[in-house]
């Protein structure tokens, strides 16, 4: 996975996760073709836009109500 790619604030949220020295072994264990590293990066990743996008459009849809 391309860490360039990624939310700079998304980082700096999951940094003392994904450079604990336990969380880095998951590097070496394969999942679905990738390493578990990189799967659960991309997991927590993809739902952390999904919730914020969810989110968004609630407070879009509360205030399209509200006026």
């Amino acid at each position: 996975m391309d860490y360039n790619n990624l939310d700079e604030d998304y980082l700096s949220i999951v940094d003392n996760i994904i450079n604990n020295d336990n969380f880095l072994k998951l590097k070496n264990c394969k999942h679905h073709g990738i390493s578990r590293f990189e799967h659960s990066l991309k997991v927590s990743y993809n739902l952390s836009l999904q919730i914020t996008l969810l989110s968004y459009m609630k407070t879009l849809e509360k205030s399209r109500r509200i006026m």
